[in-house]
């Protein structure tokens, strides 16, 4: 190559310096403009910028030089320098120039309007060591008087690269596409600045849109997610629960259990009896997640859940449809991978009652795809290593899923984990104790043991009790279903007393809460007009009347059937019903699909309804 060509190639060297430089300069400040200036880890140059209420625009040769940074009304002038030899130096006669030059662009910039805050030189050289140096030139100038301050930059076309693709990649932006898009925004750049003569000037936005294809992208960062994940949680609290008694939720021994599986499988099942509290334990892991694990997450109900839901969510969070760059699911996981590096797993998915609600065949499929698309994820997965991504799905009965993934009884292969939530056991109950009723002293264990047990009532009463007072063995039952808990803790003080002991009217009213959220999630789950309020208590108050307390009932005779009589529902509405009693724990199914009432005192309300 002749020196001609050599200097064309290191002049071109130099613009792209200074053209990469002055890009990744402004993109940490521009991208987190509401973050306090002491959290942020960008280039020094910037840090003079007061005004971070207002977008860093970016104006390449501007006044004379390289690059003029402006927010407002204020400005930062920047020259870049750069050599392709990695011992060269700046001479003091060469500093000289740069700084005369910049305190004459600073000119034109205060005649214009403009607040200089710094005057910067970028480079990959050093000052000259030796002699009369240039850092002492340079020390000299930045310790004389100005209204700005003169800042000084070693920096590497490395560190501007990578600094491109850490902006990126909080985009969700996937390596492929970095590379290729930077390219794109430096050539459109050194188009314009062709076509204008240095009139250009590059916003956030600008870049946003290169690197996502879109100006309006969020960035995939925990911290954004994590606000749109909580939201999500509050909706599905709403839907599993109208009941509520402050943020108290009862430490359970198998979240522990979730929480370790978690960590080390793709695919988690939570199975058991209707109103144990799946839903609940669920809505507990993913709270765990956002608040200890730092990753990003989400929960649905089965019935919703789309076509391509991995993909969905993570568009969701970027702010625009995955479909833009048609993702796979492994590909809108290696976005957040990217946006939330050395976190595994980086994204939890939470999908509740696997039985419940998905009859369509369509639905079905989602579902299906879904389940076994994260089931070969750990398959492949290396003995000992975490996960990138983990789906606990609930459902009521193991055999469920099983079916539902047609695992046949000839199936010789590995299950997934499956872990059980049931009824609280009696250390669970004592926990219960202390942290939903601090002032009563009932010694829950015992009830472990026997229904029937001796226990003093709550201090402070203004009720006249004796020291000792028995426990009603219906109300003992009652105490291990987590979903009566709830409705127990919506009473009255001095109802739930009434209750324990098992004053009728007391028990009626605590079945009545039951039969409240009972509604609630009916409402919720049917969404037929015909089941407001009044109308789906005179359904249940009717079913409740024609079987009472028979054992076994059966849900067409009893169930479907005095329900079809009223006139307000009709068959396939009735045996929704029916499926939401199993759901809810209000009736309990055995093995050959006979069903009884599971609480007394939920039937005796329903029969005081007539």
């Amino acid at each position: 190559m002749t020196d001609g060509q050599d200097g064309g190639r290191w002049a071109l060297a130099g613009f792209l310096y200074q053209l990469v430089g002055t890009l990744s300069v402004a993109v940490p400040i521009g991208a987190a403009s509401n973050v306090p200036i002491t959290d942020l880890k960008n280039i020094d140059l910037l840090l003079s910028i007061r005004n971070m209420g207002t977008p860093i625009r970016i104006h390449p040769e501007q006044l004379g030089q390289d690059a003029v940074f402006t927010s407002g009304d204020e400005c930062v002038i920047a020259q870049f320098k750069y050599s392709a030899d990695a011992n060269s130096t700046i001479s003091r006669n060469e500093l000289k120039e740069i700084i005369k030059k910049l305190k004459s662009a600073a000119r034109q910039a205060k005649a214009q309007g403009q607040i200089v805050t710094a005057c910067c030189l970028v480079t990959n050289r050093r000052f000259t060591t030796r002699g009369r140096s240039s850092q002492k030139l340079w020390d000299t100038t930045t310790q004389q008087t100005h209204s700005y301050a003169f800042r000084y930059k070693l920096a590497s076309t490395a560190e501007w690269a990578e600094r491109l693709r850490s902006f990126a990649r909080s985009y969700g932006a996937i390596d492929s596409e970095i590379e290729t898009r930077t390219n794109e925004l430096v050539g459109s750049l050194i188009k314009q600045i062709g076509e204008t003569q240095g009139d250009v000037v590059v916003t956030l936005d600008d870049f946003v849109r290169v690197y996502t294809g879109s100006p309006h992208s969020r960035r995939l960062t925990i911290e954004v997610t994590a606000t749109l994940s909580r939201r999500r949680m509050d909706q599905f609290n709403q839907g599993i629960s109208a009941i509520q008694h402050g943020n108290i939720l009862i430490e359970r021994d198998v979240f522990q259990q979730i929480s370790r599986a978690s960590k080390e499988r793709a695919l988690i099942v939570l199975y058991g009896p209707g109103g144990s509290g799946k839903s609940v334990a669920l809505l507990q892991m993913m709270k765990e997640v956002l608040d200890q694990h730092s990753s990003c997450c989400t929960i649905e109900f089965a019935r919703n859940i789309p076509s391509n839901w991995v993909v969905d969510v993570v568009g969701e969070w970027r702010s625009q449809s995955g479909a833009i760059n048609n993702d796979t699911p492994e590909v809108a996981i290696q976005r957040l991978v990217n946006a939330n590096p050395n976190r595994k797993p980086v994204l939890w998915l939470g999908m509740d009652g696997l039985d419940e609600g998905i009859e369509l065949v369509d639905q079905k499929i989602y579902v299906q795809k879904l389940i076994r698309w994260f089931w070969d994820m750990e398959t492949r997965l290396p003995q000992g290593s975490p996960p990138l991504a983990t789906l606990i799905v609930t459902c009521r009965k193991e055999s469920d899923f099983k079916r539902l993934m047609d695992f046949g009884p000839g199936y010789s292969g590995s299950y997934p984990e499956a872990i059980r939530v049931a009824e609280f056991t009696p250390d669970e109950l004592e926990i219960a104790e202390r942290t939903v009723f601090p002032d009563f002293k009932l010694h829950l264990p015992s009830l472990g043991q026997s229904p029937n047990y001796a226990s003093p009532m709550p201090l402070g009463s203004s009720t006249p009790y004796s020291a000792v007072t028995l426990i009603d063995p219906e109300a003992a039952r009652a105490l291990k279903h987590p979903a009566m808990w709830h409705a127990l803790m919506t009473l009255e003080t001095g109802v739930q007393r009434k209750a324990l002991i098992g004053e009728a009217e007391a028990l009626r009213d605590w079945g009545g809460k039951f039969v409240q959220w009972f509604q609630h999630k009916a409402r919720l789950h049917i969404s037929q007009p015909v089941l407001d309020t009044q109308s789906l208590l005179r359904v249940l108050g009717v079913i409740a009347q024609h079987c009472g307390s028979v054992q076994p009932l059966r849900m067409v005779d009893n169930w479907i059937n005095p329900a079809t009589q009223t006139g307000i529902v009709t068959g396939a509405i009735a045996e929704m019903l029916y499926k939401e009693a199993l759901s809810s724990g209000m009736v309990e199914e055995d093995a050959i699909s006979y069903s009884r009432w599971r609480h007394r005192p939920v039937l005796d309300y329903l029969l005081s309804l007539s």
